[in-house]
């Protein structure tokens, strides 16, 4: 899919905008216009949806356990003595 999906900027819409086409192989054109996109000022995420997001790009690098440890690392950052320790969670073991 990536290899068929382009962007383009528009400079009549906002940074927290977008605007998306799909064009079929019928040739017909389905558009979609995103007023606020979430996971900005306007529209914050959830706390699930963002370790949700986290985990859906972690897992592609790092296996489940360690993804769930940096989550739980994260959501109490101010209490770590050491950040190298949710560094350690976050970073893929060399293989």
């Amino acid at each position: 899919m990536r290899e068929r999906a382009f962007a383009v900027g528009d400079p009549s819409i906002t940074e927290d905008q977008a605007r998306i086409e799909v064009e079929l192989t019928t040739g017909e054109k389905l558009t979609r216009f995103v007023e606020k996109s979430l996971g900005n000022i306007h529209r914050p995420m959830t706390d699930k949806q963002l370790e949700d997001k986290f985990r859906d790009q972690a897992l592609a690098a790092v296996p489940p356990a360690q993804v769930e440890r940096a989550i739980e690392l994260c959501w109490k950052l101010d209490e770590l003595e050491d950040v190298a320790e949710l560094i350690r969670a976050a970073v893929p073991a060399e293989s």
